[in-house]
């Protein structure tokens, strides 16, 4: 991760932003976002979904998600990573150096 900068994420309760800075193909940076379910009801997934721009987005700009647990007992959390890498086949630097990647976490009481 030489010259990488993850940067600062931001979050609210609901959303979380994330901007890095990946300075050559092969670089990747892995978020960490965890999931509470600080209610009383049992939860489950009932859709993960996860779009990226790519009509204005680098295609130099990959990234892979590990899926959320499947169920969320009340009172209880879960993790899931998303991974965001230049391409490490790219052989020239992209005119467009961003991508926005949209990710939806739905869970539902049980």
């Amino acid at each position: 991760m030489s010259g990488c900068d993850a940067g600062k994420p931001t979050f609210t309760n609901t959303v979380a932003n994330f901007s890095s800075k990946l300075v050559k193909p092969g670089d990747s940076i892995t978020y960490e976002i965890t999931i509470q379910n600080a209610g009383t009801i049992n939860a489950v997934l009932s859709s993960a979904t996860f779009q990226e721009d790519t009509e204005n987005g680098s295609p130099a700009i990959n990234y892979e998600t590990t899926e959320p647990a499947s169920s969320l007992p009340a009172g209880q959390e879960t993790k899931f990573t998303i991974t965001v890498s230049y391409d490490q086949e790219t052989s020239q630097i992209p005119e467009i150096k961003t991508k926005t990647i949209t990710g939806i976490i739905e869970y539902e009481q049980e």
